[in-house]
């Protein structure tokens, strides 16, 4: 006699394709709006994909961040904050391009010249930082400012 049923890498395989299904949504949810968490995620995964690019092919990628522009340029995007939104940047001094212009790079060993920028509105901030030797990038919201 057969009993019949899923087994359990069936079953692995279907939640595995529900959270991804559930994760893309919710993602595609929170980038809606120009508000400046859904403008600092983007950043975020502007900078993964740069970096996801200079490990993929081997060699440096830099994104530069115009500070007179409030803008930043990654390989194939431009981000354009608008004028309500302030832009603060830590970056190491061999990255400063000009007086308005720095740039943080991107190394195919998944390592980053490191570095933190800052989002402020007029209501809340938000800070992105790179860890240089990881090159690992994350976003917190720094607080509501007054």
């Amino acid at each position: 006699m057969r009993v019949q049923g899923f087994t359990l890498v069936e079953l692995l395989v279907v939640l595995t394709l529900m959270a991804l299904v559930a994760g893309s949504i919710s993602f595609v949810v929170m980038q809606k709006g120009d508000d400046l968490q859904s403008l600092s995620n983007d950043i975020v995964l502007s900078m993964r994909l740069t970096q996801l690019r200079a490990i993929r092919e081997g060699r440096p990628y830099q994104i530069e961040i115009d500070l007179e522009n409030n803008s930043i340029e990654f390989f194939e995007k431009i981000i354009n904050l608008p004028d309500t939104y302030f832009l603060t940047v830590k970056t190491a001094s061999n990255q400063v391009i000009d007086e308005q212009t720095v740039g943080m790079t991107f190394y195919p060993d998944a390592s980053s010249t490191g570095g933190s920028i800052l989002l402020e509105s007029d209501t809340e901030m938000f800070e992105i930082n790179v860890i240089w030797i990881t090159g690992k990038i994350n976003t917190r919201f720094s607080g509501r400012t007054t």
